[in-house]
């Protein structure tokens, strides 16, 4: 009796889930978007990324972060820069479809806390002139009715400096994040709370 060799077929995307990239800290030093006379241009989209941040080596977590014009995910987002004439056209692409996308911050300052809500699987655009000069911020949320900021959604913010007439010299721009989960397994026993002040996406001090 002849015996054929046993083989089973299984897919790859059955054995693993493919990694989402590694989310770049960066210093909040060079804008983003395209500038085209007094217009500046961006489109900025959540996406899922891996955050360390002390170093690679160390845990990191699984987090949402912001993509500008479909690069690399940055923590913090984007920084978003003009003075009091720019005008920002700002497409928010909302990728799921099961959740709506909740985006404050993308008004003439000063604004309203009025968010701007970004239907599953669509792309908003929205344009406005600065305002006022100053340090702002802009974030996102999904369309969740919780109490608290989930801890994949706790970074999902970035700086908005409208410039005055007068440039500052060796400015720096830092936002102060932070991250908590209640219980972490990633460490083994005993599983305690892991939380994070960051500044810039990086540990601190």
């Amino acid at each position: 009796m002849r015996r054929w060799p046993f083989f089973v077929l299984v897919p790859l995307a059955a054995c693993s889930s493919p990694m989402p990239p590694v989310a770049v800290i960066h210093d909040n030093e060079i804008p983003a978007g395209s500038r085209k006379g007094d217009t500046v241009s961006v489109t900025l989209q959540p996406v899922q990324a891996m955050w360390y941040p002390e170093t690679t080596d160390d845990p990191g977590a699984r987090v949402w972060a912001i993509a500008a014009d479909g690069d690399t995910p940055m923590i913090p987002a984007p920084l978003l820069r003009g003075n009091e004439a720019t005008v920002f056209r700002i497409t928010i692409r909302n990728s799921r479809s099961d959740k709506k996308l909740l985006a404050n911050g993308f008004a003439t300052r000063p604004a309203s806390d009025e968010p701007i809500v970004i239907e599953p699987g669509r792309d908003t655009t929205i344009t406005f002139v600065a305002g006022a000069p100053g340090t702002y911020f802009y974030a996102f949320a999904w369309d969740e009715e919780a109490s608290l900021v989930p801890p994949d959604e706790a970074l999902l913010a970035g700086a908005f400096v409208v410039d005055g007439p007068e440039s500052l010299v060796n400015e720096r721009i830092f936002i102060a994040s932070s991250w908590l989960v209640e219980i972490d397994s990633t460490l083994g026993a005993p599983f305690v709370t892991r939380d994070w002040l960051v500044i810039n996406g990086r540990s601190f001090p």
